[in-house]
Order: C-alpha cells, then sequence, then structure tokens
C-alpha cells in the first residue's frame, strides 16, 4: 500500500471531524464523544503530521479559503488570517 502525501493526510482528518460533526448533530454521538474524538484528530495533526506552510495553502486553497501572513515591520510573521477565496 502507497503512503499517503501530507495533503491527503490532512484532507482525511478533516473529513474525518465533518463526519463525526455529523454524528453529533444527528444525536449519534454526545458533545463529550464529539470532544473526545476531535481531541485525537487534532493530536494526530500535531504529533505526528510536519507540514510546510505551501502544503497548507493547497489545502485551504481547496476548500475555498486563502491564508494571508501579516509580517510586522522586521518582517518576521506575527500571525495570519483566513479570509473565503
Amino acid at each position: 500500500m502507497k503512503a499517503l502525501s501530507k495533503v491527503d493526510h490532512v484532507r482525511i482528518l478533516v473529513i474525518l471531524s465533518d463526519e463525526i460533526w455529523k454524528d453529533l448533530e444527528d444525536g449519534l454521538i454526545t458533545e463529550v464523544e464529539y470532544g473526545v474524538k476531535l481531541k485525537m484528530i487534532k493530536n494526530e495533526i500535531n504529533e505526528h503530521l510536519s507540514v510546510s506552510f505551501n502544503c497548507v495553502q493547497k489545502i485551504a486553497d481547496k476548500l475555498g479559503y486563502i491564508i494571508v501572513k501579516n509580517k510586522n515591520a522586521f518582517g518576521i510573521t506575527q500571525n495570519y488570517q483566513i479570509a473565503k477565496n
């Protein structure tokens, strides 16, 4: 079996989080179960996925958003803003 690219890995995690949200809306899981499952997804992203900014931009673009870096006078990125594409 071929290994997943970083983009596909994140895409699948996002799809899973959407499915978990649907399960919560449909009453199939409780809010506590939702929180636990969402934390598992967050941990997967934080622990196992080192993604470049370009990779995140590609994912955001596919979801219909753009990411804008806000830099200070010294050119250091202070934060990011997400805007609808």
